[in-house]
């Protein structure tokens, strides 16, 4: 298979800017030759993002206790019709937590995003480590079908949504590969038109979901502007009566509770998390 991306291997760099937090505390941005990078605010200081640095292997997100969502975008990738594609990612998550606390591995979590020409979006739930723990080399993979020519913002991203770690993402690889039209089964996701494409319809026996695909639902742009449409009986959504700091505190020990429940109840809280945040 035949990587179709520029820089895969995240090598050469430029500097970006420096970026000061409320306390003084200085942090860089650098990026690889053709991509950017994205880092988003999660607390009350907008001055306390993750940091993008150049190694000799890739790239480092490196984010010490502090909440954060960051990663790498390459834009406008040209997609063909009727074509099936894999999206890899290999890295490796180093997190580290004070000593005494236990340490839990849904606390730093990543996915894939791509945001089609057309507006549409489509995503991985948040990926937790496959390994049971962290510190290892990983592999993030994300199956999806194309039915129209058009080009793709390729977007590998990873969150901390609690300030109880320190984290450095080594970044050695991304990828994207045209795979044949039966990869990763029937009922991957699909960018360009509403339509089913007909190499779908043909499908008549699923194939097994490649190594590192976890099977969740996955969610487009329109799916969740919904979300915070659901109001009760005076009328206000839960939007509208919890602050970000009350769903940060909901979120955090809803996963505090997944981390220890059994695989099915995990799942669900960790969904029902998800889904509260994205009312910020």
């Amino acid at each position: 298979m035949v990587n179709i991306l520029n820089n895969p291997k995240m090598g050469n760099w430029k500097h970006g800017r420096y970026f000061f937090d409320k306390d003084g505390n200085t942090g860089t941005i650098e990026y690889p030759d053709g991509w950017d990078f994205v880092t988003l605010p999660k607390e009350n200081d907008p001055g306390k993002l993750a940091e993008s640095l150049h190694r000799d292997n890739g790239f480092l997100i490196s984010a010490g206790y502090r909440a954060w969502e960051a990663g790498y975008v390459q834009k406008s990738v040209p997609l063909k019709a009727n074509q099936r594609y894999l999206a890899k990612a290999v890295f490796k998550p180093d997190v580290n937590f004070p000593v005494g606390q236990q340490e839990r591995t849904d606390a730093v979590t990543w996915q894939f995003r791509m945001t089609a020409s057309t507006g549409k979006v489509i995503e991985q739930g948040w990926q937790m480590t496959g390994k049971g723990q962290y510190k290892q080399q990983e592999e993030n993979l994300y199956v999806f079908h194309c039915n129209a020519d058009l080009t793709v913002d390729y977007s590998f991203l990873a969150r901390s949504v609690y300030a109880g770690n320190d984290c450095d993402l080594f970044v050695y690889q991304l990828t994207l590969e045209e795979v044949s039209a039966d990869y990763g089964g029937s009922g991957v996701p699909t960018l360009g038109s509403a339509s089913t494409p007909s190499s779908e319809k043909e499908t008549s026996t699923q194939q097994p979901a490649p190594i590192g695909v976890r099977e969740e639902p996955q969610e487009s742009q329109e799916s969740t502007k919904g979300a915070t449409g659901v109001t009760g009986p005076s009328g206000k959504s839960l939007g509208d009566v919890l602050t970000a700091a009350e769903i940060d505190e909901i979120a955090s020990g809803l996963r505090t509770l997944a981390s220890t429940s059994n695989t099915t109840v995990s799942i669900g809280l960790n969904k029902l998390a998800d889904g509260l945040e994205r009312l910020k």
